[in-house]
């Protein structure tokens, strides 16, 4: 075969091998084909061609917790054949240092006779750079890494205190040569009895240095001594059996002066070249995926994924600006894989996988069969799931809800009915339903109460509460349709969630507003509490409000002082720093502040009032059911809302055009007034040549 053909031969046989690695991850990872697609795209040419790379191939990883980062590249590497490459580094262990992590890395290296291997650095949101306030922070073990990431190239000299002790050893063995201590094919073959009398002799060789076997003599360099020094010269033998074969020719000059060359390179810097080598840099950055910190189970999963969606490298880079220099994050490379979080649909799949990974441990070890009813995966689920933290909390229910109760159901079976070979798992009456079956015949059942922590809070009942939160939230809800134009996604009168007792959670296709529309916005904030002002009466108002009129008041100071929605376009700020709350000193910007205010309540009345059977009818729904879908809310808005509303504005794919026609309107007006065209001016015009700078008129 020509070499060619090899060559060929071996790209076919590399790139099958990562064609089947991406299938066989899309099987095993559920909801992130996207990001396997770009990490295997990425990976081809170092896998393919590792020997064209002459820098690290740098791969990003960025996601919220539990979706996989860690896992997948494990994986990933198993499936190329490259397991026993990878090394991964935990930037967020505490106690190692920069020294330790560059003799890891050296280890590495040498181990695979510096072939290219996987350096994966998880948590890297740790090796931040710059403190919270901007400042630069002394983080030592980054060092390393960011000489890593610019060349793949680093010094590495082992530290003095390292071998210090070794040094202290290397003294006390001359001492006892000095003495008539007799050394051959490096054991000792005399003089050490004589010797054993000093305390230094004896800690040097108390450890497993004498052999039972008396015929056996003790070794000359202790073998604890032996296999720290084969870290230095590890590159040089074959394997540590040639290193320990050149020791056991020594004697005792011999093998002080080899010890003694050893500890001398190991204070000689070497260079450690992974220019080849595939990086790995994995993180959480909360600041991209700004839902991260809300951990309510009663959110959507797929509202979270389709706003993890809209995260781009523009929003990783500005995030990363807070922790890293623009230099260092350069370094980083423009390969940054996004993960989105995970939808229904994802999470759904996940459960799925993981019992199905269970069915099939336990049938081959017990030859059992188990299945599980839709009522109770949906439990799973229920129970499981909190949009913003991935699969760790779901794969500990399933724990919880299925592999904790092995020991009870086997020990039913053989009090009961030892004869079973099928098991039905179902969720009946809040209790587990547990049917043994010997084929189709039942035999048994085992019912079964569980603690079920989120299914017991969505229980719970307090209806005086539910129906002040009722009232509240229908006002935020009937002034975002009928002033924002926005149906809500969904709204929930009761929560699991014990900092809130209800909220609305809205989608806004607009990342910004106009100046027009802020009375409307602040209308919306102020939403729920007019609400309760109208359907309980003012003095029977509850303190639910205080966090809307807080974002109430600073949306309409940060409009004032720093967006030019005031009388001027100004920055304002105080000598206090508290730029966006209301300062106790009368001034025209705060008045403006609170006469805006004014309007938004006065407006949130108008149109409460006027759409009163609107709010009630919402608000009745809310009291008796936790929450209502967007098609719920959607059909009672135009059933029964009182005020105009244009339906097209409602639709998911609605965008106003409202700027660009009214930048056409202005270009055909200053067109139309200009129609008279001036006479031709004479202008005149410098041209630069070689030779001569010339002035000519046109």
């Amino acid at each position: 075969m020509t070499t060619k053909t090899k060559m060929q031969s071996e790209i076919l046989r590399k790139k099958a091998i990562l064609d089947n690695a991406t299938t066989q991850l899309k099987k095993e990872f559920v909801g992130i084909d996207k990001v396997i697609d770009e990490i295997t795209e990425s990976v081809s040419s170092w896998f393919i061609f590792p020997k064209m790379q002459e820098k690290p191939l740098i791969i990003n990883l960025w996601g919220l917790t539990g979706v996989g980062k860690t896992s997948l590249v494990k994986r990933l590497c198993e499936l190329l054949g490259e397991a026993k490459k990878l090394y991964r580094y935990d930037m967020g262990a505490r106690g190692d240092n920069s020294w330790t992590l560059k003799q890891q890395i050296a280890e590495m290296y040498y181990s695979l006779n510096s072939k290219p291997f996987v350096l994966a650095f998880d948590e890297f949101q740790h090796a931040k750079t710059k403190n919270e306030m901007g400042f630069e922070s002394n983080n030592s073990i980054s060092r390393i890494i960011w000489d890593l990431l610019d060349s793949g190239r680093f010094s590495f000299s082992y530290e003095y205190y390292y071998f210090s002790r070794d040094k202290d050893v290397l003294g006390d063995l001359k001492a006892l040569l000095s003495r008539g201590l007799v050394v051959e094919k490096g054991r000792i073959i005399k003089g050490l009895e004589q010797l054993t009398d000093l305390k230094r002799v004896k800690d040097l060789y108390k450890e497993n240095h004498f052999q039972r076997d008396e015929d056996i003599k003790p070794l000359f360099v202790p073998i604890g001594v032996r296999e720290k020094l084969f870290e230095i010269v590890r590159s040089q033998y074959k394997n540590q059996m040639t290193y320990d074969d050149k020791w056991n020719k020594m004697n005792g000059p011999e093998s002080i002066n080899f010890f003694e060359k050893i500890i001398d390179q190991a204070f000689v810097p070497l260079e450690m070249d992974c220019s080849k080598s595939l990086i790995f840099i994995m993180g959480n950055l909360d600041e991209a995926y700004k839902m991260s910190n809300d951990f309510n189970p009663d959110m959507n999963a797929d509202d979270f994924h389709h706003q993890s969606l809209k995260i781009d490298i523009t929003q990783i880079k500005n995030v990363l600006q807070q922790r890293f220099r623009n230099e260092q994050i350069a370094r980083l490379g423009n390969v940054h894989i996004i993960y989105p979080a995970f939808s229904t649909a994802s999470y759904k799949a996940i459960i799925q996988l993981e019992l199905d990974a269970f069915k099939n441990k336990l049938f081959k070890s017990h030859r059992l069969k188990i299945s599980f009813t839709d009522s109770f995966t949906g439990l799973i689920y229920r129970e499981g799931v909190f949009p913003t933290m991935g699969t760790r909390p779901l794969f500990t229910t399933v724990n919880q809800l299925v592999k904790s109760k092995l020991s009870k159901i086997f020990y039913h079976k053989e009090l009961h009915c030892p004869h079973t070979n099928t098991l039905l798992i179902d969720f009946e009456n809040q209790q587990m339903k547990i049917s043994f079956y010997e084929d189709e015949k039942l035999l048994y059942v085992l019912l079964d109460k569980v603690q079920l922590n989120l299914e017991a809070l969505r229980n719970k009942k307090d209806d005086e509460l539910q129906t002040i939160v009722a009232v509240h939230e229908s006002g935020h809800a009937v002034t975002a349709a009928l002033l924002l134009k926005i149906v809500p996604e969904r709204i929930f009168s009761a929560t699991i969630d014990s900092s809130r007792s209800g909220f609305v959670y809205m989608k806004n296709n607009s990342s910004f507003f106009s100046k027009k529309k802020l009375v409307n916005k602040l209308a919306n904030w102020l939403g729920g509490f007019v609400a309760e002002k109208i359907i309980f009466g003012e003095e029977n108002i509850t303190m639910g409000s205080n966090s809307d009129i807080e974002s109430a008041t600073e949306l309409v100071l940060i409009a004032l002082k720093t967006c030019g929605f005031g009388e001027q376009p100004v920055y304002m700020s105080n000598a206090q720093g508290a730029n966006f709350a209301m300062n106790t000193q009368q001034n025209t910007i705060e008045q403006k502040a609170k006469e805006l205010i004014e309007e938004a309540v006065a407006l949130a009345e108008k149109v409460l009032t006027e759409n009163k059977l609107l709010q009630l009818k919402m608000a009745s729904y809310l009291a008796h059911n936790r929450s209502m879908t967007k098609e719920t809310i959607h059909k009672m808005v135009i059933e029964y809302a009182v005020t105009n509303i244009n339906e097209k504005e409602f639709a998911p794919d609605y965008k106003s055009t409202f700027y660009g026609e009214k930048l056409i309107e202005q270009l055909a007006n200053a067109t139309a007034a200009n129609i008279t065209k001036q006479p031709a001016v004479d202008f005149d015009v410098w041209e630069f040549s070689l030779n001569k700078l010339a002035h000519k008129s046109i």
